[in-house]
């Protein structure tokens, strides 16, 4: 199967031979359908996961029966990397295919050889970690110190900055927007309609228009 893994941050630096070269051995790749479950939640997370194609979501389902959305990943990219070597491997979130995605599976051991016998590899993966373990504090953060209110405006912001149109597209639903908020649908819609009436944006459906840039990005903060 012809991989394209250039992008990936893992091989970051590397030409296509080089990462040919690297992986050479492996070629056990699978394939999941939509909503296909890759990993469970509190599985044993024994081998690293390399999307070759497709993109995932991770969900963290709680105790009292909600779940929320943690992140979303697309290919190329890896799964989880920062549980490979704990202590304890267990996923802490369930990976849901969200398109029909290819894997590569990398046992653990294979991939301590393989950071062992490159040193831009091993360099490469101690910088993912930091970078996921960087987003990891910035999503408590969010949690913990921002209202629903301000979350919203905050992902609002981001879309309108990045595509740069006072109009978008969004990709989410409401549910997975409440789903990665930790919030009832109910309050999601709540919050956008308090926006939209107080003039601050329009929405209709997944079509989100900035009224007032300013106002937001006060709200974002």
């Amino acid at each position: 199967m012809k991989r394209n893994l250039t992008n990936c941050l893992l091989f970051a630096g590397m030409s296509s031979q080089e990462i040919d070269n690297l992986l050479k051995d492996y070629h056990g790749e699978r394939t999941f359908e939509k909503d296909s479950v890759i990993l469970s939640q509190q599985d044993e997370y024994s081998m690293l996961y390399i999307i070759t194609s497709g993109s995932v979501v991770a969900t963290m389902h709680k105790s009292d029966g909600t779940s929320v959305r943690m992140h979303h990943v697309k290919a190329p990219d890896i799964l989880a990397p920062m549980i490979l070597y704990a202590e304890k491997p267990l996923s802490p979130v369930e990976i849901t295919a969200i398109e029909r995605t290819t894997i590569l599976p990398i046992p653990r051991k294979d991939f301590t050889f393989l950071l062992q016998s490159n040193e831009k590899l091993l360099i490469n993966f101690i910088r993912l970690i930091s970078n996921k373990g960087t987003f990891l504090i910035d999503r408590m953060q969010s949690f913990a110190f921002k209202s629903i209110r301000n979350n919203i405006a905050n992902y609002l912001l981001k879309i309108y900055t990045k595509t740069g149109k006072d109009t978008f597209v969004i990709e989410d639903s409401q549910q997975q927007l409440a789903d990665t908020f930790s919030v009832t649908r109910p309050a999601l819609a709540n919050v956008i309609k308090g926006l939209a009436d107080e003039g601050i944006i329009r929405s209709k459906g997944k079509v989100f228009t900035i009224l007032d840039a300013k106002r937001l990005r006060e709200l974002s903060i």
